[in-house]
């Protein structure tokens, strides 16, 4: 399974995911062919008077339902973030009436954090976190009216015939283009600048750029004074052909720098369904850099930041193991005897980490899970023929993700050159293989990463070149 795939199925399973990352192919729901019978039969019937009569009510119930299904919705499940379904964008005002005073405009398809449900009466308002590129005044929270926003991105595999060059233009700002099968970007600026560049050299192309209509922008570069016209074909929501060339939403390392919050590219998802926080997490990016990323509200996807995100936005919930540990007691001097593995988690919600130790004694196929402060011991009980080699100099991790829908602590083991495996702890400390892989043909360039999603584990072998992930190898673990 690609990692493209991976990533779109476990979207369209988890919670998080009634949000962005369905991803990019969500199917759009349209009449039937003029051909059908049905269809024909519907529209000779609208013809009758009786008909004709009622159809402005009988359009009014329908936009009533419409309204009233997505506010059921939202309140049986409310998303992380939702985009803005209305194509000439969205009012986000200061209080929760229609009447208040707007204090940003959201572009059509833009993804806003969400913060919850502020009234359940016509029109319904979400409360949102206004994105850091349009705050003004120190507003960063506000309201938008419910019947603005969808639980999905628009895939844009089809254009409204009211794509204008306003609509144009926002696309363009949204991501970071990438020249397809070249190292070349373009970066279109809210300022009307623009720059046409290869990362690490000095080819760089400078100059101003604006949409002249839904299909056509005009660029002024710096080094010349006339104007080229270039014609944009829009492909979908992440792919497009500027003049003859094709681009994809990509991000990069230089992407993973402060001045990028204060862009529309920083709430984006690139052509993988990546979002910046995930890409930040894959690429090793600076935690201050990381909590920036929380703090202006970028989803944390799929990547390993859900705990610092839930904790920053308020919506943590207790989380303690779902699995019953025996837990016995230890003797006073008790360090004496195991030796810690350098990995620890909180499993079950008292603010205090759980070590992981090995047993001095030589013990091949046990570990142990060590409260330190309240001395208490549970046994971990490896599978054979996986078991703990000390020779072999193992690395051991444990792993409690809070974006499962059961909360499980898992273990991964890796001897350098020989194997990975990956357990769940199971009742009384027993560890059910996940996967246990001989490592020695992975190439020792990729960088394995593990992704938990609301009911699997995916692993990631990477290889990246210039900060840009060319390739990665996902296989999927139902659980």
């Amino acid at each position: 399974m690609s990692f493209f795939a991976a990533k779109r199925f476990l979207k369209s399973t988890s919670f998080v995911t009634l949000l962005s990352l369905s991803l990019l192919a969500l199917p759009s729901c349209s009449k039937k062919a003029d051909g059908s019978d049905e269809w024909n039969e519907f529209k000779s019937d609208l013809s009758a008077p009786s008909v004709q009569s009622n159809i402005q009510q009988i359009t009014e119930n329908a936009e009533e339902s419409k309204s009233e299904k997505l506010l059921k919705s939202l309140l049986s499940s409310l998303p992380d973030t939702m985009y803005v379904a209305n194509l000439e964008g969205a009012s986000v005002l200061l209080e929760p009436n229609s009447e208040s005073v707007k204090i940003a405009e959201l572009p059509f398809n833009a993804p806003v954090k969400i913060l919850g449900i502020e009234s359940e009466t016509e029109p319904f308002f979400v409360k949102v976190s206004v994105p850091r590129y349009l705050r003004t005044n120190g507003n960063d929270e506000g309201y938008i009216i419910g019947e603005m926003l969808a639980k999905n991105k628009n895939p844009l595999t089809s254009l409204s015939s009211k794509w204008k060059a306003k609509n144009l233009a926002e696309y363009l700002e949204s991501s970071a283009w990438k020249k397809t099968g070249v190292l070349q970007y373009w970066i279109f600026n809210t300022d009307g600048t623009f720059s046409l560049y290869t990362p690490d050299s000095d080819n760089k192309t400078t100059g101003l750029w604006k949409a002249v209509n839904g299909s056509s922008i005009e660029i002024t570069r710096n080094d010349s004074q006339e104007a080229e016209a270039l014609r944009v074909r829009i492909q979908d929501a992440n792919k497009c052909v500027i003049g003859s060339d094709y681009f994809e939403s990509k991000f990069s390392l230089d992407s993973l720098t402060p001045d990028i919050l204060d862009t529309p590219i920083a709430y984006s998802t690139d052509e993988m369904g990546y979002t910046l926080l995930e890409y930040a997490a894959l690429m090793n990016a600076s935690e201050s850099f990381i909590d920036s990323l929380i703090k202006a509200g970028v989803s944390a996807g799929i990547s390993n930041y859900h705990e610092q995100y839930d904790e920053y936005w308020q919506g943590k919930k207790a989380a303690s193991c779902a699995v019953s540990l025996e837990w016995q007691d230890l003797a006073d001097y008790w360090a004496d005897d195991f030796e810690y593995l350098y990995t620890a988690q909180d499993i079950d919600g008292d603010g205090e980490r759980e070590g992981l130790y090995c047993f001095k004694d030589g013990r091949k196929y046990e570990l142990a899970l060590i409260k330190p402060n309240a001395k208490k011991m549970a046994t971990l009980y490896l599978n054979a023929p996986s078991s703990y080699d000390k020779a072999k100099n193992p690395y051991c991790k444990l792993y409690f993700p809070y974006n499962l829908s059961e909360k499980k602590l898992f273990l991964r083991i890796i001897n350098p050159h020989f194997s990975d495996s990956l357990f769940v702890v199971e009742n009384n400390g027993e560890l059910k293989t996940i996967y246990d892989e001989n490592d020695s043909e992975r190439t020792k360039k990729d960088e394995r990463k593990l992704l938990f999603s609301e009911n699997s584990v995916i692993s990631l072998d990477l290889e990246s070149s210039f900060g840009v992930i060319t390739n990665d190898n996902a296989k999927q673990y139902h659980l």
